[in-house]
């Protein structure tokens, strides 16, 4: 069933079944693909009561995907979203749910009633609209650094600005230490380097406040709100290591 089941995630049931034939000499009926992919799906995407396991951090996500309904139907693009989360540093994330169309607030009650939420101590995301309803009271945010560089060219240019006029903004961003901080720099940090974490952590706030009054509000309103919200939760991770 592998190869028909990874068919059908791209194409209808019907050309899945057709396509496997043609290569293998057999195929299951489309019929069979679509129960026997309902029947995986049911099994590995229980998520049930989860509150015993003291997770600390929480991850979500989202990507848009192409359903598609009995007889091939084309049910059009929805959001499937996921959340992952772990009890502590250096540990493993567990997947806690999968969602299709839902919002983020829906999302966020039903795992408010799955999960220890009162353990929870950091947010780790990307920013999406919406995902400000998974904090609670307490609990912090950490913005994902890798999309506050990739995104930051973008908003830019939604001001008016191509790409020849973003390098001297796109390179202050760069030299604030929270934003070219690498994973192999956090791994190598001891109890004797707390101080420098310290100044680390200031020098963040501090480069962040410069680049905001850089951008003035009339000529880049856009990216001026965006680097302002983005200030506010970047570097979270280095006050936890302080």
């Amino acid at each position: 069933m592998e190869p028909a089941i990874g068919l059908a995630v791209h194409v209808s049931y019907k050309r899945s079944e057709k396509e496997i034939e043609r290569i293998r000499g057999f195929s299951a009926s489309r019929w069979t693909i679509w129960r026997r992919l309902g029947e995986f799906s049911d099994h590995q995407c229980l998520f049930g009561d989860m509150k015993n396991i003291p997770y600390v951090f929480l991850m979500p996500d989202g990507t848009k995907v192409h359903l598609q309904g009995p007889g091939g139907i084309d049910l059009g693009q929805k959001e499937m979203r996921w959340a992952l989360a772990s009890t502590g540093v250096s540990q493993p994330f567990d997947i806690v749910g999968i969602w299709i169309d839902w919002s983020w607030e829906k999302i966020a009650k039903d795992l408010k009633n799955r999960l220890d939420y009162e353990k929870l101590q950091v947010l780790i995301s990307d920013g999406e609209p919406g995902m400000e309803n998974l904090l609670t009271e307490g609990m912090r945010h950490q913005r994902s650094i890798f999309h506050g560089k990739k995104d930051f060219p973008f908003i830019l240019y939604q001001d008016g600005f191509k790409k020849n006029d973003q390098k001297e903004l796109k390179d202050l961003l760069k030299s604030i230490p929270a934003i070219n901080f690498s994973n192999g720099q956090i791994e190598s940090i001891s109890e004797d380097d707390k101080s420098k974490v310290s100044e680390l952590c200031q020098r963040t706030e501090d480069d962040f406040d410069q680049l905001i009054e850089i951008l003035d509000s009339e000529k880049y309103p856009k990216a001026r709100v965006y680097i302002q919200n983005l200030s506010k939760s970047i570097s979270t991770f280095f006050s936890l290591m302080a």
